[in-house]
């Protein structure tokens, strides 16, 4: 079933075709009475992103159950817009609270951005194609650590720790004279 799922994928992803209006391809695999089936939607990144599918999902996943069940399509109203977003970060950014701070934020801008790393960019060496992997294996008693307790003790997100790991300089090693 693997397989048919993935030449399934693989034949949608190759009908996309923006410059013709092919954005959306729709794919059931019907895996018989005994089992259920399953729906693909594969959306080109020009009309779906990443927090769009988290946006999206939920409400899938909702409507999919109340079909199965036999009631009405109901889903959650939605959240913000993003029109009513931006305008109340206008009217936020206006409060005194926040308009205090402006010159906090505004003297970090002179200067040159922080650099990652200890050399400059090179625009010819740096490219996604020399790009590399690592794979590392953690024990449990790590794992467990770095998805709950270390993003509970900074208030940020397990890819946030994870993108921190990625920029933090490695301790320079001694290179012995032998070497």
């Amino acid at each position: 079933m693997a397989a048919g799922l993935a030449d399934g994928f693989t034949a949608a992803r190759a009908c996309l075709a923006p410059g013709q209006g092919e954005m959306v391809q729709v794919v059931w695999f019907d895996h018989g009475a005994e089992r259920p089936g399953q729906l693909l939607l594969v959306i080109h990144h020009l009309v779906m992103d990443g927090v769009s599918w988290r946006i999206l999902l939920p409400d899938l996943r909702d409507a999919w159950q109340c079909a199965a069940a036999g009631r009405d399509i109901v889903l959650k109203p939605a959240g913000t817009s993003f029109r009513r977003w931006s305008e109340g970060l206008l009217i936020a950014a206006q409060d005194p609270r926040w308009a205090s701070t402006l010159p906090a934020w505004t003297q970090m801008l002179p200067g040159p951005a922080s650099r990652i790393g200890r050399r400059p960019r090179d625009r010819d060496t740096d490219v996604a194609g020399r790009t590399r992997s690592i794979t590392l294996d953690l024990d449990a008693r790590v794992t467990d650590a770095l998805l709950t307790q270390v993003p509970g003790a900074f208030t940020v997100s397990v890819r946030d720790v994870l993108l921190t790991g990625l920029a933090w300089p490695s301790p320079r090693r001694a290179v012995s004279a032998a070497s």
